[in-house]
């Protein structure tokens, strides 16, 4: 989904599996601060539901995986149910855990592990304190 704001009017483009969806994204963007219309241009594309309730599975997988449910690095994407993911990982074995939460969603065709190993996560930031790793 993309977005254009010009003087506080917001414009939604993109495309969305439900009108959930669709609807969501218009609340959220119309309770931002400073924002004084939303002009909903989001198209829904049920053909993409499939992807998204991949995706949303995956984050629920990796929210049971402790290696992997406090990252604020790790992206998924997917396309007809090929599973990317992108990020960072502080060791091999959180790697090869997600690879392997996201290969047990149903659905999962292909999984593209990205994820790069680092010596550090950046920080988190929760009500204005960081949180350091």
């Amino acid at each position: 989904m993309r977005v254009n704001v010009d003087k506080g009017n917001v414009t939604l483009f993109g495309e969305v599996a439900s009108p959930e969806e669709k609807g969501w994204a218009e609340t959220i963007a119309g309770t931002v601060p400073g924002v004084l219309s939303v002009r909903n241009s989001v198209i829904v594309d049920v053909a993409l539901a499939p992807d998204y309730k991949i995706r949303r599975d995956v984050w629920e997988a990796f929210k049971q995986t402790p290696a992997l449910e406090k990252n604020p690095t790790v992206r998924i994407s997917v396309r007809q149910g090929e599973v990317t993911l992108k990020g960072d990982v502080l060791d091999d074995r959180s790697k090869n855990a997600a690879e392997k939460a996201a290969q047990g969603v149903e659905g999962v065709k292909k999984v593209i592990n990205h994820l790069q190993v680092v010596d550090r996560l950046p920080p988190q930031k929760l009500d204005n304190r960081e949180i350091i790793r």
